[in-house]
Formats: C-alpha cells, structure tokens, sequence
C-alpha cells in the first residue's frame, strides 16, 4: 500500500510505501467507538460532592436533652431532616473510574483509525521539517499549500524538535504528537494526518 508524499513547499514526490498492517485494516466502527467512550471515562474528573451528615462542620454536641422538652428528640442539628444538616445519599466523585483497555484492542484501534484516514485522502507523509529556529510561517506555508488552512491537522514525528512544536504551537488546530505517544483518539479527533521523514515505519 502507498500514501502520498510533499516535500515542505507541498510539491507533489515520490509515493511512500506503508504496511497494510497498519495502515490497510478494514473499518470496525464498533472498536472505535468502544475505544473513544474509554478514553473520555478515563479522562473525565469527578468533580461533584455533597456532605453527608458525618462531614457538615458542627453539631457535635446534642441540642438538647432527650426527654421533658415537649419536643422531638434530635441527637445532632446537622441531621439530614434539618436545614444546614448532611444530604442522605451524598454525592460522591467516582475515584477509580479508569478503565484499561487491552493492549491489542488499542493497536488494533489506532490501526483502524489509520487506515480510515488513508482511504479517505487524509493522510500522508512529508519529507521533513528542519527548523534551526522556530518559523511559524514555514508550517503556515505547507497547509496553505495543501489546502489545510483553518483545517484541524496532526503531525507525527519521531524525534519533538523543539523549534517545530514551537512553530505548530502558535497555529489554531494544528498539533503534534510524537509517534511514540499516538493513539486513536488523536487521529480520530484530526480531520488531517501528516507524518514527518518516516515516522509511518514506527506505528
């Protein structure tokens, strides 16, 4: 299987030749779909809480004497049937909502993510970004050569030159991602995938 490659000025070189293990695996919506919902569990924070009668500050002390005032008895005014009392059943953030899927099912996912993208056109590889100082206007240039202005775009490279993702920082949907660290959420989240130099040989 080949995908298309530019150099940095996007003109048009010679196609690249990828694995059909990873970048040729038949769609399987199911996969990905189960894949994104574990990813947003894993990264959702519970953020919701509610005191329960033990945790709402005072009421220690007893409001007054069990028998001989004529009314209810009370142990503590910050039970849940009075006002400024503990909620029943109080809220509680989920701690330990992670959740891990397989480690074959996420190479599998990224693969499916990849392999959509190739047969929609979407990715493809570039010869590389050498940079000896950040320029924004370079990586500006490239997408505006391959008609990705205002698109959302991830690039992948084997080494996080330092002056490149500076340069990607500064531009609005566009990313970078070391090929180390790619999942499918990444790819699936870009409507474009570019990889830098040979970067496609290490996923």
């Amino acid at each position: 299987m080949e995908i298309p490659q530019y150099d940095i000025k996007g003109n048009n070189q010679p196609a690249v030749d990828v694995s059909d293990d990873t970048f040729g695996v038949a769609l399987n919506k199911k996969l990905l779909a189960q894949y994104v919902q574990i990813h947003h569990e894993n990264v959702s924070i519970g953020t919701r809480k509610t005191k329960d009668r033990g945790e709402v500050s005072g009421g220690g002390k007893k409001p007054w004497r069990q028998k001989g005032t004529g009314r209810a008895r009370a142990g503590s005014s910050r039970s849940p049937v009075w006002v400024g009392g503990g909620h029943i059943h109080a809220i509680v953030p989920h701690l330990d909502t992670h959740v891990r899927m397989p480690k074959k099912m996420r190479v599998k996912a990224l693969s499916v993510a990849l392999s959509w993208h190739a047969k929609q056109g979407s990715l493809f590889a570039v010869t590389q970004f050498t940079m000896e100082k950040p320029k924004t206007k370079d990586v500006v240039a490239f997408l505006a050569s391959r008609d990705l202005t205002g698109k959302s775009v991830l690039f992948i490279t084997n080494e996080m030159d330092k002056s490149f993702v500076k340069s990607v920082s500064n531009i609005q949907k566009v990313d970078v991602i070391a090929a180390s660290q790619l999942n499918a959420y990444s790819v699936l989240s870009h409507s474009v995938v570019v990889c830098i130099g040979d970067s496609y040989k290490t996923l």
